[in-house]
């Protein structure tokens, strides 16, 4: 449902202006898309490896 993204959307920008510092608003963000692109790479490593 749209109203319930929005919600979503609304909580996550709250969640990030709640530390006044914004380098560290931007060091986790940094740091969740490390991690995710590290788990991508290593499922398409063991896609290719697998297949």
């Amino acid at each position: 449902m749209p109203y319930d993204k929005a919600q979503g959307t609304f909580f996550i920008r709250c969640r990030i202006k709640i530390p006044h510092q914004p380098f560290l608003s931007y060091l986790l963000i940094l740091l969740s898309f490390l991690v995710l692109s590290l788990i991508l790479g290593l499922l398409n490593q063991t896609d290719k490896f697998f297949f």
